[in-house]
């Protein structure tokens, strides 16, 4: 199987880190949306539960006793609700925090690829051939007298 030229291997690596970007970006939209879908559902059941709440609190105490245990389980509902919403509002930060920190990750590789892909930045030359009988000009793989690696 032949080998792929460099600049074809970097122009899919650079085409799959600019799919890898858009996704996470859709990934991140559709997150906010949700976690505004599931606050909105939950604040409507919340203000549905407190007009309940409200309309029984007209009714005297002793009144009816049923009541009374209508109003305490309207309460916990209330309670929980509140306490759902709290839940999505930590679950959206891990969530977009994780998306985040995966799309910074592949904003820099794609900055990296981008300056694999062009000319070295102005003013930077390749470094100079080593002399003759300085060690960089040993092969890595040759061994020197003392038997190590120069």
């Amino acid at each position: 199987m032949p080998a792929l030229p460099v600049s074809d291997a970097l122009d899919d690596k650079a085409h799959f880190i600019s799919r890898s970007i858009e996704e996470l970006r859709s990934d991140l939209e559709a997150r906010e949306s949700l976690h505004r879908d599931i606050l909105d559902s939950l604040e409507a059941q919340t203000r549905k539960r407190e007009l309940d709440r409200d309309y029984l609190d007209n009714w005297g105490p002793g009144y009816e006793p049923s009541i009374e245990g209508h109003k305490a389980a309207l309460e916990k509902e209330i309670t929980d609700l509140k306490k759902a919403a709290v839940q999505e509002d930590l679950a959206f930060w891990h969530d977009t925090v994780a998306l985040h920190r995966e799309l910074r990750e592949a904003l820099e590789e794609e900055l990296m690829t981008e300056a694999a892909e062009g000319p070295p930045p102005s003013g930077l030359s390749p470094p100079p051939p080593p002399k003759e009988g300085s060690p960089r000009a040993s092969r890595p793989d040759e061994q020197t007298e003392g038997g190590g690696r120069s």
